[in-house]
């Protein structure tokens, strides 16, 4: 290796993913959690979550060749709910109204 190289980090974290990706370090919290669409893989280091670099590049050419099209929004829960007070059109249908 010539010493003007720099050493490429094989594990990053958080801020350092957010940052590749252009995106806050909230998303890369919730997406550990499976809120923000597909996953990024990560592992723990005793209390630490580390994410591969090799993975992260992965998941942006995923995302590329297959983008999302569904809207992923933070007001939905787990079981694809939306949080909240129900929309107008919600509460009218629910009294069979509409």
């Amino acid at each position: 290796m010539e010493e003007n190289q720099q050493h490429q980090p094989l594990v990053i974290n958080e801020h350092q993913v957010a940052a590749m990706i252009g995106v806050s370090v909230s998303f890369v919290r919730k997406n550990r959690y499976g809120f923000n669409g597909p996953m990024i893989p990560f592992f723990k280091m005793g209390d630490l979550i580390r994410y591969r670099k090799m993975d992260v590049e992965a998941f942006i050419i995923r995302l590329a060749e297959h983008p999302i099209t569904e809207p992923v929004a933070s007001t939905l829960t787990r079981n694809g709910k939306r949080r909240g007070r129900p929309t107008k059109a919600e509460q009218l249908a629910r009294q069979g109204q509409v």
